[in-house]
């Protein structure tokens, strides 16, 4: 009959790693000085798993997070002991204890008197045991080595302490211990003694002579787990789980609570061990009421077991084979990890696939692999495979089990009499067909084996991100502090045209993948806010606690909902349950007005309106004032209502659901036919938002406005923000008291022959304050990456400052690229205005022209610009100890060398291939190298700043 258990969840794992991080900040302060069993130190998840396994196999109760790290007295160490050594129950109560100093009343009478008689425990030459005195390690030790039966052993060695820490030491039992000696030793170290000693030898007593003298012995191949509980240690590989088995699919199919190990299938009750498939494990394991082994717990060999993951996006399928694969690490270079190609076996999505021919085949366009080496040699044996695919809900057939995607309509079909169909959330809670929705975003991985039945696992992804796109660079969005990017199966819908693109300035909710990609987006959403068109206002009596709106929302959705008792209306609170703020609020909803709302809980909460509070422009007026877009023959509407979802069913505001009201076209459409609208062009309007108290921040609306000029139905309009008010921008205040919108970390400079060189490290398009888009250029100046927006014009000039090739042109004439060194001038908005381009990173074709290498005029003669000279080179050498730099400009071997001494220049290598920089010394600088050397003012053989690129 199996024992009963006290079992640690893997849930309560997690619990225990979440509250350890808590557990070892308030050590120091509070838990000291209010517990004295507090010790300090920090749990690791080592700690927690070795309570796991001691709870499980019924050696300690189970564990409490909280103490897990507290030291023990040795009175607590009496209840560990009759553990141990399975006392089971003992006398407790009134009786007689061999120690002076433990009461006749103590609870644990029974187990002291049972240690002592069995020699397991000793007291001093006073008869006094200490109970209340903190265990130390030396005493833990000598404990725990009696209760091996280890006791004749390390008497022989030298008694205590030495000769039971040499024994210890010999069982591997002092490893990775906090503490030594006779210091204080916490509950997790005690444990780890305790777990260490299981697998020694164990000790039986052999009799040799009549009158009962005898010896102990070790008896090989039994453990003290075996000997004392009965439990047999088993070791292997786990060759099979639920899912699958490493090789084949095998006759005998595996249930839930089974695992395999070796070949041979054992029962797990009430414990899955499938994520273990392919490691190497020790197991433990008991016989039940019917002989059969049972496994109680489960661990994996930390010293065997390795694992590689690598994103698809770094894989390069193309160099892969059958021994390595080939992957780019983070400053993109190549690596690759070894394969055990002999006996390598694939598990793609879940199941063996062993016939896919090579190993680029396998390797996924979408997802991630493990590469799992379970024995040791450095090289992969089980290669993991999850590679998925993302659809979004439309429809859900659940009678025949089908999922439509919403924008391809293809269909997931499983056939659940045939396939293990699995469909979880997003924190792995089994879910059914029942709970997927439509315009869910659901993450697909189906296995690939072609016989047996087929394994599909469904997540269903709810993770959501609010707010506006900052910028757009190199196929990433950044979206408040991080960059996401586009999942595959967005991108197939935007070129398909199912979905807009989107740009710099997008307001949304953005729907994630299992990978964090965005799979999905819902463009125009308010964050919360939503307008609608009010139908209707009513109340059920005089004075009602509520008021019932019944509105037509941007949505194309009717709502009959009653607003909070205390609704915020144009910024201002009223209580509807009062007959004066009843009739208040009555009079200032307006009927067949668009509005902004928040609905929480099933209540309208905040209200704004076309009004303005108190009615005028000034600083007290409402922070939640909408601007004004467009004006038709019989309605007024504000920023906002002209949404960009592109779908016209999803922008119209009607009146009994046939009288269309309000029709906002998409905003590619509408840019795309000027022509057909009237402009209205730089409408100016000022609103003011509190800050601190007497502080405002002033908020400019400067854009263009257009609205349908050809409707037949004078109840028809059209409208546009084409570039509309600044929301949420950090704004500074100046000395004149005037507001400033902050646009980037350069600040205002001044472009001159000293100005910094900078590498352009992402050219990247953002948001300015008014809403228009424009260029973001990052550049990488002495090791650190600094940003601004580029201004309408730019005077732009190439090698020599000054020498403008225009005064005013675009910044895509400019033809600028990752790499290219530039000096630059802003103004005292933030705004790039000035770029002077001093080399190009493409030194071909019609680059050529820009670098410097062409233009000898720039040499370092001391008798031009008054010591204030650059140039570009290739190393000859570096004098460190005068702090020389020796350079030539060209890579003729007779070209003329130049010295400049380099100990006030700053100096920074930027690596090309990752697009970043670093701070150096010019010892660091190598022969060979090409660097872009800046001179100093009025000292032309000292530079003043040193850039290499590598």
């Amino acid at each position: 009959m199996s024992k009963l258990r006290k079992t640690v969840s893997w849930m309560l794992i997690a619990v225990m790693l979440l509250a350890a991080s808590a557990f070892s900040c308030v050590f120091a302060e509070e838990v000291v000085a209010e517990n004295p069993l507090a010790s300090g130190v920090t749990p690791v998840e080592e700690d927690y798993k070795t309570a796991q396994k001691l709870s499980s196999i019924g050696l300690i109760e189970t564990v409490e997070a909280e103490k897990i790290a507290d030291y023990l007295t040795r009175g607590d160490m009496i209840g560990i002991l009759t553990d141990y050594l399975e006392f089971g129950s003992l006398p407790s109560g009134t009786g007689t204890t061999p120690f002076l100093d433990v009461s006749a009343f103590d609870a644990q009478t029974g187990a002291y008197s049972a240690l002592y008689k069995a020699g397991y425990i000793t007291g001093d030459e006073n008869k006094m045991y200490r109970p209340n005195d903190l265990l130390t390690y030396n005493e833990a030790v000598t404990f725990i080595v009696n209760a091996m039966g280890y006791k004749m052993f390390a008497v022989r060695n030298g008694g205590y302490p030495e000769g039971y820490l040499y024994t210890a030491n010999k069982y591997g039992m002092l490893e990775g211990l906090r503490g030594s000696g006779n210091s204080p030793i916490p509950y997790c170290d005690l444990y780890r003694i305790i777990d260490s000693s299981l697998e020694a030898d164990a000790v039986v007593q052999r009799v040799f002579d009549g009158n009962g003298n005898g010896d102990v012995q070790l008896q090989k191949g039994v453990s003290v787990l075996e000997e004392l509980y009965g439990i047999k240690l088993l070791k292997g590989i786990v060759t099979g789980n639920e899912n699958t088995r490493l090789y084949a699919s095998g006759s005998e199919r595996i249930s839930r609570y089974q695992i395999e190990i070796e070949n041979t299938v054992y029962d797990t009750p009430e414990q899955e061990y499938a994520f273990l498939l392919g490691r190497s494990v020790t197991a433990y394991a008991e016989k039940t009421d019917d002989g059969e082994l049972e496994i109680i717990y489960l661990e994996e060999d930390a010293k065997k077991n390795q694992v590689f993951t690598l994103q698809a996006e770094d894989l390069l399928p193309e160099k892969s084979n059958t021994s390595a694969i080939y992957y780019e690490d983070e400053e993109s270079k190549e690596r690759h990890i070894d394969v055990d190609s002999d006996n390598l076996t694939v598990i793609y999505n879940g199941k063996s696939f062993n016939t896919y021919g090579s190993i680029k085949n396998i390797l996924p366009e979408n997802g991630y692999i493990e590469g799992l080496d379970n024995n040791g040699n450095d090289a992969v044996d089980v290669l993991f495979v999850y590679e998925y695919r993302n659809i979004v809900v439309g429809a859900v057939d659940r009678q025949n089990y089908k999922i439509y995607d919403k924008y391809t309509n293809e269909a997931i079909l499983a056939d659940t009499e045939e396939d293990d169909v699995r469909i979880y959330d997003m924190d792995g809670n089994g879910k059914s067909i029942g709970s997927v929705m439509k315009d869910d975003v659901l993450t697909v991985m189906e296995s690939a084996n072609d016989d047996d039945y087929k394994l599909l696992i469904i997540y269903i992804q709810t993770e959501t991100v609010d707010g506006t796109v900052d910028e757009v660079s190199d196929d990433k969005y950044l979206i408040g502090d991080t960059y996401y990017e586009l999942a595959d199966n967005l991108k197939a819908y935007i070129e398909a045209e199912k979905l807009g693109t989107i740009k710099a300035g997008v307001s949304g909710v953005f729907y994630l993948d299992r990978a964090g990609k965005i799979a999905n987006y819902d463009r125009g959403v308010k964050l919360g806010l939503t307008y609608g068109f009010v139908a209707g206002v009513d109340t059920e009596n005089d004075i009602s606690s509520t008021i019932k709106l019944k509105i037509f929302t941007q949505d194309s959705e009717w709502l009959e909902i009653p607003t909070s008792q205390r609704v915020n209306i144009d910024g201002e609170r009223i209580n509807v349950g009062t007959a004066t703020g009843l009739a208040d609020a009555k009079s200032r909803i307006p009927v067949g007005e668009v509005v902004l709302f928040t609905e929480n809980n099933g209540e309208v909460t905040y209200i704004d309106t076309a009004a303005m509070n108190k009615g005028n422009y000034s600083k007290a007026a409402d922070a939640g004032n909408l601007n004004l877009v467009a004006e038709g023959t019989s309605f007024t509407t504000r920023y906002g209502m002209c949404n960009e979802y592109g779908d016209l069913s999803k922008n119209k505001f009607m009146v009994n659901s046939n009288c269309i009201i309000f029709e906002t076209p998409s905003r590619d459409e509408l840019l795309e036919k000027m022509d057909e609208y009237a402009v209205v062009n730089s409408l100016v309007q000022y609103y003011y938002m509190p800050t601190t108290p007497g502080g405002y921040w002033q908020r400019v609306s400067d854009g263009y406005f257009a609205y349908n000029t050809f409707g037949q139905d004078i109840n028809v309009a059209s409208c546009l923000l084409l570039r509309g008010s600044n929301s949420g921008r950090s704004t500074s205040k100046v000395e004149s008291g005037e507001y400033k919108v902050v646009v980037g970390n350069i600040g205002s400079v001044a472009l001159t022959s000293r100005s910094q060189f900078g590498v352009v490290s992402k050219i990247a398009s953002g948001m300015d304050e008014y809403g228009n888009e424009r260029p973001k250029l990052y550049i990488e100046m002495n090791g650190t990456e600094k940003y601004a927006l580029v201004g309408e014009t730019i005077q732009y000039s190439k090698c020599v400052i000054y020498n403008y090739a225009s005064n005013g042109i675009s910044f895509d004439k400019i033809g600028l690229e990752e790499g290219d060194v530039i000096q630059v001038g802003t103004n005292g908005d933030g705004y790039i205005t000035q770029i002077n381009v001093v080399y190009r990173a493409n030194q071909e074709g019609e680059k050529a022209q820009d670098a410097w290498l062409t233009f000898p005029e720039f040499d370092l003669s001391y008798d031009q610009r008054r010591g204030e000279g650059a140039a570009v080179g290739i190393v000859n050498a570096v004098d460190t100890e005068n702090r020389i730099l020796q350079f030539a400009m060209s890579t003729e071997e007779d070209a003329k060398t130049y010295d400049v001494m380099t100990s006030v220049a700053t100096v920074t290598i930027y690596d090309s291939k990752i697009k970043k920089s670093k701070t150096a010394t010019p010892a660091d600088l190598m022969k060979g190298d090409l660097v872009l050397v800046r001179t100093d003012v009025d000292y032309s053989a000292r530079a003043a700043q040193v850039l290499v690129i590598r």
